[in-house]
């Protein structure tokens, strides 16, 4: 699981690519990458998710959903998901 907190510092605002690929994670947070701004792509390629929700990660921030370029779930491990399910 990623801490709720992880990117939580003011530091991490500028964050523009996060990369957590291959590292068995089960459980993202919901709200996680709300206040990151400046994040573009974001990539859970390999872990273990048992279901994943981006609307949660997101929040109600719209000026990250309309800004984001990328994600990358793919894998054997992570369940699937439709195009839908990423609109919000």
């Amino acid at each position: 699981m990623v801490h709720p907190l992880a990117f939580g510092s003011d530091q991490d605002h500028s964050l523009r690519i996060i990369d957590l690929s291959a590292n068995n994670i089960t459980i993202l947070p919901p709200l996680l990458l709300r206040n990151l701004q400046n994040l573009r792509s974001f990539n859970i390629r390999d872990n273990r998710l048992s279901l994943f929700d981006f609307d949660q990660l997101l929040g109600d921030n719209d000026y990250l959903r309309r800004n984001f370029e990328r994600l990358d779930f793919g894998g054997r491990m992570n369940p699937v998901i439709s195009p839908k399910d990423l609109r919000g």
